[in-house]
Protein backbone atom coordinates (compact mmCIF):
# COMPACT_ATOMS: atom_id res chain seq x y z
CA UNK A 1 0.00 0.00 0.00
CA UNK A 2 0.97 3.25 -1.04
CA UNK A 3 0.26 6.48 1.24
CA UNK A 4 2.04 9.23 3.28
CA UNK A 5 3.52 8.31 6.47
CA UNK A 6 2.17 10.73 9.50
CA UNK A 7 4.38 12.69 11.52
CA UNK A 8 4.58 9.74 14.39
CA UNK A 9 5.39 7.50 11.80
CA UNK A 10 8.23 8.90 10.00
CA UNK A 11 11.35 6.84 12.14
CA UNK A 12 8.90 3.67 10.13
CA UNK A 13 11.65 4.38 7.41
CA UNK A 14 14.56 4.42 9.43
CA UNK A 15 15.94 0.57 9.00
CA UNK A 16 15.85 0.78 5.33
CA UNK A 17 17.16 4.09 5.14
CA UNK A 18 20.20 1.95 7.50
CA UNK A 19 19.60 -0.82 4.80
CA UNK A 20 19.94 1.04 1.62
CA UNK A 21 22.56 4.25 2.41
CA UNK A 22 25.86 3.76 3.75
CA UNK A 23 25.97 6.71 6.51
CA UNK A 24 27.48 6.59 9.86
CA UNK A 25 24.98 6.65 12.68
CA UNK A 26 25.64 10.11 13.77
CA UNK A 27 24.55 11.64 10.31
CA UNK A 28 21.38 9.29 10.18
CA UNK A 29 20.76 10.87 13.96
CA UNK A 30 21.29 14.06 12.07
CA UNK A 31 19.07 13.45 9.06
CA UNK A 32 15.83 11.86 11.21
CA UNK A 33 16.32 14.77 14.16
CA UNK A 34 15.95 17.42 12.26
CA UNK A 35 15.28 17.42 8.29
CA UNK A 36 12.88 14.49 8.45
CA UNK A 37 10.28 16.78 9.91
CA UNK A 38 9.79 19.24 7.09
CA UNK A 39 9.92 16.33 4.41
CA UNK A 40 7.21 14.51 2.98
CA UNK A 41 7.82 10.70 3.22
CA UNK A 42 6.05 8.45 0.42
CA UNK A 43 6.14 4.72 1.46
CA UNK A 44 5.20 1.73 0.00
CA UNK A 45 4.11 -0.66 3.17
CA UNK A 46 3.17 -4.03 3.69
CA UNK A 47 2.60 -5.88 7.17
CA UNK A 48 3.33 -2.23 8.59
CA UNK A 49 6.82 -1.97 7.40
CA UNK A 50 8.33 0.17 5.07
CA UNK A 51 9.50 -1.59 1.90
CA UNK A 52 9.91 1.07 -0.45
CA UNK A 53 10.16 5.10 -0.07
CA UNK A 54 11.19 8.13 -1.27
CA UNK A 55 11.38 11.75 1.13
CA UNK A 56 10.08 14.81 -0.66
CA UNK A 57 11.85 17.72 0.16
CA UNK A 58 11.15 21.26 0.09
CA UNK A 59 14.10 23.55 -1.20
CA UNK A 60 14.16 27.20 -2.71
CA UNK A 61 15.79 27.57 -5.72
CA UNK A 62 17.15 30.98 -7.49
CA UNK A 63 16.73 30.94 -11.28
CA UNK A 64 17.23 34.18 -13.12
CA UNK A 65 17.67 35.86 -10.15
CA UNK A 66 13.95 34.94 -8.86
CA UNK A 67 13.31 32.39 -6.23
CA UNK A 68 11.04 29.04 -6.68
CA UNK A 69 9.87 26.92 -4.32
CA UNK A 70 10.83 23.22 -5.80
CA UNK A 71 11.89 20.41 -4.33
CA UNK A 72 14.59 17.68 -4.05
CA UNK A 73 13.92 13.94 -4.25
CA UNK A 74 15.63 12.04 -1.55
CA UNK A 75 16.22 8.80 0.07
CA UNK A 76 14.69 6.61 -2.69
CA UNK A 77 14.95 3.07 -1.44
CA UNK A 78 13.66 -0.24 -1.94
CA UNK A 79 14.09 -3.04 0.22
CA UNK A 80 16.37 -5.88 -1.00
CA UNK A 81 13.82 -8.76 -1.01
CA UNK A 82 11.49 -6.35 -3.22
CA UNK A 83 13.48 -4.82 -5.93
CA UNK A 84 12.61 -5.24 -9.53
CA UNK A 85 9.35 -5.35 -8.52
CA UNK A 86 8.11 -2.36 -9.71
CA UNK A 87 7.54 -0.68 -5.93
CA UNK A 88 10.18 2.37 -6.83
CA UNK A 89 8.49 3.38 -9.88
CA UNK A 90 5.19 3.85 -8.85
CA UNK A 91 6.38 5.55 -6.12
CA UNK A 92 7.54 7.98 -8.79
CA UNK A 93 5.00 8.15 -10.84
CA UNK A 94 3.05 9.08 -7.73
CA UNK A 95 5.08 11.70 -6.42
CA UNK A 96 5.31 13.61 -9.52
CA UNK A 97 1.32 13.61 -10.14
CA UNK A 98 1.13 14.70 -6.64
CA UNK A 99 3.50 17.49 -7.19
CA UNK A 100 2.04 18.74 -10.13
CA UNK A 101 -1.62 18.87 -8.49
CA UNK A 102 0.04 20.86 -6.05
CA UNK A 103 0.98 23.16 -8.64
CA UNK A 104 5.24 23.16 -8.20
CA UNK A 105 6.82 24.17 -11.12
CA UNK A 106 10.53 21.57 -10.60
CA UNK A 107 11.84 18.64 -8.62
CA UNK A 108 15.48 17.75 -8.57
CA UNK A 109 17.35 14.52 -7.24
CA UNK A 110 21.27 13.21 -7.01
CA UNK A 111 21.20 9.86 -8.56
CA UNK A 112 23.55 7.46 -8.14
CA UNK A 113 23.04 5.95 -11.85
CA UNK A 114 21.21 8.57 -13.71
CA UNK A 115 19.98 5.86 -16.05
CA UNK A 116 17.78 4.78 -13.58
CA UNK A 117 15.74 8.91 -13.76
CA UNK A 118 15.41 8.98 -17.57
CA UNK A 119 12.30 6.98 -17.65
CA UNK A 120 10.42 9.35 -15.29
CA UNK A 121 11.34 12.61 -17.56
CA UNK A 122 14.58 13.58 -15.45
CA UNK A 123 17.39 15.04 -17.74
CA UNK A 124 21.04 15.71 -16.27
CA UNK A 125 21.14 19.85 -15.60
CA UNK A 126 24.57 19.85 -13.35
CA UNK A 127 27.89 18.27 -13.80
CA UNK A 128 30.31 19.01 -10.44
CA UNK A 129 33.72 20.09 -11.42
CA UNK A 130 36.41 18.47 -8.85
CA UNK A 131 39.91 17.41 -8.86
CA UNK A 132 42.54 15.99 -6.50
CA UNK A 133 44.55 18.82 -5.20
CA UNK A 134 47.87 18.39 -3.53
CA UNK A 135 49.26 21.33 -0.52
CA UNK A 136 51.35 23.71 -1.99
CA UNK A 137 52.61 24.77 1.34
CA UNK A 138 52.04 28.00 0.21
CA UNK A 139 52.59 30.77 2.76
CA UNK A 140 49.30 32.24 3.84
CA UNK A 141 50.52 35.37 5.39
CA UNK A 142 47.48 37.23 5.89
CA UNK A 143 44.76 35.09 5.44
CA UNK A 144 43.09 33.19 8.40
CA UNK A 145 40.89 29.71 8.08
CA UNK A 146 38.28 29.38 10.57
CA UNK A 147 35.19 27.18 10.81
CA UNK A 148 32.02 29.54 10.10
CA UNK A 149 29.92 29.96 13.17
CA UNK A 150 26.07 31.73 13.22
CA UNK A 151 27.82 35.09 13.47
CA UNK A 152 29.60 34.94 10.15
CA UNK A 153 26.55 33.81 8.45
CA UNK A 154 25.68 37.00 7.52
CA UNK A 155 28.60 37.60 5.80
CA UNK A 156 28.99 34.51 3.99
CA UNK A 157 25.34 35.08 2.37
CA UNK A 158 25.98 38.17 0.92
CA UNK A 159 30.48 36.33 -0.17
CA UNK A 160 28.09 33.56 -1.52
CA UNK A 161 25.09 35.04 -3.33
CA UNK A 162 26.82 37.99 -5.21
CA UNK A 163 29.05 35.21 -7.02
CA UNK A 164 26.60 32.97 -7.36
CA UNK A 165 23.94 35.91 -8.88
CA UNK A 166 26.64 37.25 -11.20
CA UNK A 167 27.55 33.65 -12.79
CA UNK A 168 25.07 31.27 -12.43
CA UNK A 169 21.44 30.37 -13.49
CA UNK A 170 19.96 28.31 -10.79
CA UNK A 171 21.31 27.25 -7.80
CA UNK A 172 20.36 26.58 -4.16
CA UNK A 173 18.93 29.88 -2.63
CA UNK A 174 21.37 30.83 0.16
CA UNK A 175 19.62 32.66 3.67
CA UNK A 176 20.72 32.09 7.37
CA UNK A 177 18.29 29.17 7.35
CA UNK A 178 20.75 27.57 5.00
CA UNK A 179 23.87 28.47 6.09
CA UNK A 180 22.46 27.30 9.53
CA UNK A 181 21.47 23.96 8.65
CA UNK A 182 24.61 23.50 6.45
CA UNK A 183 26.76 24.10 9.54
CA UNK A 184 25.12 21.58 11.21
CA UNK A 185 25.25 18.81 8.93
CA UNK A 186 28.90 18.99 8.36
CA UNK A 187 29.32 18.53 11.92
CA UNK A 188 27.35 15.31 11.57
CA UNK A 189 29.90 14.55 9.01
CA UNK A 190 32.62 14.86 11.22
CA UNK A 191 33.60 18.50 8.95
CA UNK A 192 32.97 21.93 8.77
CA UNK A 193 32.46 25.17 6.95
CA UNK A 194 35.88 26.23 6.35
CA UNK A 195 36.12 29.79 5.52
CA UNK A 196 39.04 31.60 4.71
CA UNK A 197 39.40 35.70 5.55
CA UNK A 198 41.55 38.00 4.48
CA UNK A 199 41.44 41.73 6.09
CA UNK A 200 38.78 42.58 3.53
CA UNK A 201 36.62 39.45 4.67
CA UNK A 202 35.54 36.50 3.64
CA UNK A 203 37.25 35.20 0.36
CA UNK A 204 36.75 31.59 0.03
CA UNK A 205 34.38 28.86 1.58
CA UNK A 206 34.26 25.21 1.57
CA UNK A 207 32.17 22.28 2.90
CA UNK A 208 34.65 20.19 4.54
CA UNK A 209 33.48 16.68 5.42
CA UNK A 210 35.64 13.30 7.32
CA UNK A 211 33.02 10.92 7.19
CA UNK A 212 35.02 8.05 5.55
CA UNK A 213 37.63 10.17 3.88
CA UNK A 214 38.46 14.10 3.68
CA UNK A 215 36.76 15.97 1.15
CA UNK A 216 35.06 19.07 0.26
CA UNK A 217 31.78 19.09 -1.10
CA UNK A 218 31.44 22.54 -2.12
CA UNK A 219 34.51 24.97 -3.26
CA UNK A 220 33.73 28.99 -3.99
CA UNK A 221 36.70 30.57 -4.15
CA UNK A 222 38.10 33.82 -5.46
CA UNK A 223 40.81 33.25 -7.86
CA UNK A 224 43.70 34.82 -6.53
CA UNK A 225 42.56 32.84 -2.57
CA UNK A 226 42.35 29.48 -4.00
CA UNK A 227 45.97 27.90 -3.09
CA UNK A 228 46.36 29.68 0.30
CA UNK A 229 42.66 27.99 0.95
CA UNK A 230 43.92 24.55 -0.20
CA UNK A 231 47.01 24.67 1.77
CA UNK A 232 45.74 25.97 4.65
CA UNK A 233 42.70 23.22 4.85
CA UNK A 234 45.76 20.66 3.99
CA UNK A 235 48.04 22.20 7.24
CA UNK A 236 44.81 22.06 9.47
CA UNK A 237 43.84 18.25 8.42
CA UNK A 238 47.14 17.30 8.62
CA UNK A 239 47.24 15.94 5.60
CA UNK A 240 49.30 15.98 1.65
CA UNK A 241 46.29 16.48 -0.23
CA UNK A 242 42.68 16.48 -0.39
CA UNK A 243 39.52 15.69 -3.12
CA UNK A 244 37.78 18.87 -3.83
CA UNK A 245 34.15 18.95 -5.35
CA UNK A 246 31.37 21.01 -6.38
CA UNK A 247 34.32 24.05 -8.25
CA UNK A 248 32.56 27.25 -8.80
CA UNK A 249 35.19 28.53 -10.82
CA UNK A 250 36.97 25.49 -12.12
CA UNK A 251 40.97 25.38 -13.38
CA UNK A 252 43.25 23.06 -15.39
CA UNK A 253 42.81 19.74 -13.92
CA UNK A 254 39.66 19.74 -12.61
CA UNK A 255 37.21 17.08 -14.48
CA UNK A 256 33.29 17.37 -14.36
CA UNK A 257 31.51 14.29 -13.39
CA UNK A 258 26.82 14.62 -14.03
CA UNK A 259 25.81 15.04 -10.56
CA UNK A 260 22.15 16.77 -10.56
CA UNK A 261 19.15 15.56 -12.78
CA UNK A 262 15.99 18.28 -12.39
CA UNK A 263 12.65 17.96 -14.70
CA UNK A 264 9.85 20.49 -15.00
CA UNK A 265 6.55 19.47 -13.19
CA UNK A 266 3.96 22.28 -14.01
CA UNK A 267 5.70 24.25 -17.43
CA UNK A 268 2.55 27.45 -16.52
CA UNK A 269 3.94 27.83 -13.36
CA UNK A 270 7.38 28.66 -14.38
CA UNK A 271 6.47 31.73 -16.33
CA UNK A 272 8.26 34.26 -14.00
CA UNK A 273 11.59 32.55 -15.05
CA UNK A 274 11.19 32.13 -18.62
CA UNK A 275 12.91 35.40 -20.91
CA UNK A 276 14.27 35.13 -24.47
CA UNK A 277 16.33 37.60 -25.72
CA UNK A 278 14.37 37.33 -29.21
CA UNK A 279 10.39 37.63 -29.36
CA UNK A 280 8.69 33.99 -29.89
CA UNK A 281 5.50 33.02 -30.19
CA UNK A 282 5.21 29.18 -30.55
CA UNK A 283 3.12 26.43 -30.42
CA UNK A 284 4.89 23.60 -28.44
CA UNK A 285 4.15 19.97 -27.90
CA UNK A 286 5.49 18.20 -24.89
CA UNK A 287 5.61 14.54 -24.06
CA UNK A 288 5.75 13.98 -20.49
CA UNK A 289 5.95 9.94 -19.90
CA UNK A 290 4.59 10.36 -16.05
CA UNK A 291 2.53 13.45 -16.19
CA UNK A 292 -0.50 13.05 -18.18
CA UNK A 293 -1.56 17.00 -17.89
CA UNK A 294 1.89 17.97 -19.40
CA UNK A 295 0.86 15.48 -22.54
CA UNK A 296 0.11 18.78 -24.05
CA UNK A 297 -0.02 21.22 -26.81
CA UNK A 298 1.24 24.92 -24.89
CA UNK A 299 1.52 28.26 -26.69
CA UNK A 300 4.78 29.86 -24.99
CA UNK A 301 5.03 33.93 -25.83
CA UNK A 302 8.08 35.64 -24.30
CA UNK A 303 10.19 38.21 -24.91
CA UNK A 304 12.95 39.96 -22.82
CA UNK A 305 10.45 41.20 -20.32
CA UNK A 306 7.65 38.96 -20.08
CA UNK A 307 6.18 35.20 -20.89
CA UNK A 308 3.10 33.70 -20.76
CA UNK A 309 2.68 29.95 -20.71
CA UNK A 310 -0.83 28.48 -21.63
CA UNK A 311 -2.72 25.19 -23.22
CA UNK A 312 -3.81 25.25 -26.37
CA UNK A 313 -5.60 23.17 -29.12
CA UNK A 314 -3.70 24.48 -32.02
CA UNK A 315 -1.36 22.03 -34.13
CA UNK A 316 1.98 22.61 -33.17
CA UNK A 317 5.10 24.63 -34.55
CA UNK A 318 7.80 22.12 -32.39
CA UNK A 319 7.32 19.15 -30.26
CA UNK A 320 9.64 18.15 -27.68
CA UNK A 321 10.13 15.79 -24.50
CA UNK A 322 9.70 16.70 -21.15
CA UNK A 323 13.29 16.14 -20.50
CA UNK A 324 15.09 18.49 -23.04
CA UNK A 325 12.24 21.19 -22.19
CA UNK A 326 13.66 21.00 -18.22
CA UNK A 327 16.73 20.90 -19.53
CA UNK A 328 16.19 23.90 -21.23
CA UNK A 329 14.64 25.92 -18.40
CA UNK A 330 17.41 24.98 -15.91
CA UNK A 331 20.45 25.66 -17.96
CA UNK A 332 19.13 28.66 -19.92
CA UNK A 333 21.00 26.96 -23.17
CA UNK A 334 19.13 26.94 -26.58
CA UNK A 335 17.55 23.56 -27.12
CA UNK A 336 16.01 21.85 -30.47
CA UNK A 337 14.21 25.38 -31.67
CA UNK A 338 13.94 27.11 -28.36
CA UNK A 339 16.28 30.08 -27.77
CA UNK A 340 18.73 31.05 -25.99
CA UNK A 341 17.09 32.56 -22.27
CA UNK A 342 17.99 35.77 -20.81
CA UNK A 343 20.68 36.08 -18.29
CA UNK A 344 23.74 33.75 -16.99
CA UNK A 345 23.87 30.11 -17.61
CA UNK A 346 24.70 27.21 -15.58
CA UNK A 347 23.29 25.13 -12.88
CA UNK A 348 25.34 24.88 -8.91
CA UNK A 349 23.66 22.17 -6.81
CA UNK A 350 26.08 20.58 -3.99
CA UNK A 351 23.60 19.78 -1.42
CA UNK A 352 23.57 15.91 0.22
CA UNK A 353 20.36 16.10 1.94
Amino acid sequence: MIRYLQESEKRLSRPLYEEVFGDTEKFTDFYYNTRVGGNAILADMQDGSVVSMLHRCPRSLTINGKEVESEYVFAVATSLEHRRSGRMGALMRRALCDMNSAGLPLAYLAPVDYKVYLPYGFACVYSAYGCMEKNKYVEATGYNLVAAQEADIEELVGFSDKLLHENLRMYSSRNFEYYSNMIQQLEAENGFLAILKNNQGICAYGYLSNDESLQISEFVCLPMARDAYISAVCNRMGCHEIRINGVLFPWDGCEDQPKVMARVIRPEALTSYIRTKEKINLCLKLNDPVIRENNNTFIIKSDAFSCSIRKSASSPDLEMDIETFSKWLTTGLAMDGLPDLVGNKGVFLNEIV
